[in-house]
């Protein structure tokens, strides 16, 4: 499927590139090379998740509570 017309641009930064289809509603993660399609409610599971692990690198030191159990994707 092409969505090269129907893309609109979240945000970019330095390699990234991030976009939604309004008509499929599927957003368009690119990090260099890779494309992620995910939906919105995914895109915020990710954002969680990466957070959060984020959090754990610059404190490495830092009481952390255990991760938990993977949920079932969200992605198609």
């Amino acid at each position: 499927m092409s969505h090269r017309h129907a893309l609109e641009l979240l945000a970019a930064d330095h390699g990234y590139l991030v976009q939604i289809c309004r008509d499929c509603d599927v957003v368009h993660v690119d990090v260099g090379p890779v494309t992620l399609r995910v939906r919105p409610k995914a895109l915020a599971s990710l954002t969680e998740v990466l957070t959060r692990a984020c959090h754990r690198l610059e404190s490495p030191q830092a009481k952390h509570p255990p991760c938990p159990e993977p949920k079932p994707a969200l992605v198609n």
